[in-house]
C-alpha cells in the first residue's frame, strides 16, 4: 500500500516549470530521498505532499494518513478511535503550521544558480521570482544568524540593519541560501572569479561548517 502518491503534479512559477508531470510512489513502510541539483523541484514536489502548495495539474494522495482517520471513526474500537482523534489533532496542527511557513517567504524559499545569475523563488500560492544577475553583484558573504550559516550575493553593500535582520531582504536586492556543502559547491561553480578568493578566505577565518 502506498503512503503517499503523485500523479502527473505539474506546478508553474511565472512561466518556469517547477515540476512537469511528476509521478512519484512511496510504499508504506519505507524511507524515501529526493536527490537532484539546485532547481529540479525537490523542494516544490514535499510542499505538495505537504499540503502547502496546490498543484496546477495532477493529484497528490495521502493514502495512509486518510485510512487510519476512516478506520478510526468506523470500527467499534475504542483505541483506533482514539488514534484516529489524534491524527485529527496533528493534522489541524500541521495545517496551520504549513500556511503560516507559505505566507513566509523565509520558511520555502528555493534558490537556483545558472551561468547569467541567481533565481530566487519565494513559497506559498503567492509565490514570486526573482532574479539577480552575476554582472550586478556588488558583494558576497557569510552571515551566521538565526544559529545556522547564511551564504549571501547582493547588489550592493549591505548596511548594518541589513546584517542584524539578514536574512529577510530577498525584495531589496539580497539573495541568500543556508549553507550546505553541496550548495556552496554549486554557487562557487557560477559565481564571478572576482568573489572566489574572498569568499573562500572568508569561509576559512569563520570556520564555516
Amino acid at each position: 500500500m502506498a503512503s503517499i502518491e503523485l500523479k502527473n503534479v505539474t506546478k508553474v512559477y511565472e512561466g518556469f516549470k517547477a515540476l512537469d508531470a511528476l509521478n512519484l510512489t512511496v510504499p508504506s513502510g519505507s524511507v524515501y530521498g529526493l536527490i537532484g541539483p539546485n532547481g529540479a523541484g525537490k523542494t516544490t514536489a514535499i510542499r505538495h505532499m505537504m499540503g502547502v502548495l496546490r498543484q496546477d495539474a495532477g493529484s497528490v494522495l495521502l493514502v495512509l494518513g486518510a485510512a487510519v482517520l476512516a478506520l478510526g471513526f468506523f470500527t467499534p474500537l475504542a483505541s483506533l478511535r482514539g488514534l484516529s482523534a489524534i491524527v485529527v489533532v496533528l493534522s489541524a496542527i500541521w495545517l496551520i503550521s504549513a500556511h503560516f511557513i507559505s505566507a513566509n517567504s523565509f520558511g520555502l524559499a528555493n534558490i537556483s544558480f545558472t551561468g547569467t545569475g541567481m533565481i530566487f523563488r519565494t513559497g506559498g500560492e503567492e509565490g514570486a521570482e526573482y532574479r539577480l544577475n552575476w554582472e550586478d553583484v556588488r558583494c558576497c558573504g557569510l552571515i551566521k544568524t538565526r544559529r545556522s550559516w547564511w551564504c549571501y550575493a547582493s547588489d550592493h553593500e549591505l548596511a548594518d540593519k541589513e546584517r542584524r535582520e539578514f536574512p529577510e531582504f530577498v525584495e531589496k536586492g539580497v539573495f541568500y541560501f543556508n549553507y550546505a556543502d553541496n550548495t556552496w559547491e554549486e554557487f562557487m561553480k557560477f559565481v564571478p572569479e572576482r568573489f572566489r578568493a574572498g569568499l573562500e578566505k572568508e569561509k576559512e577565518e569563520k570556520a564555516v561548517k
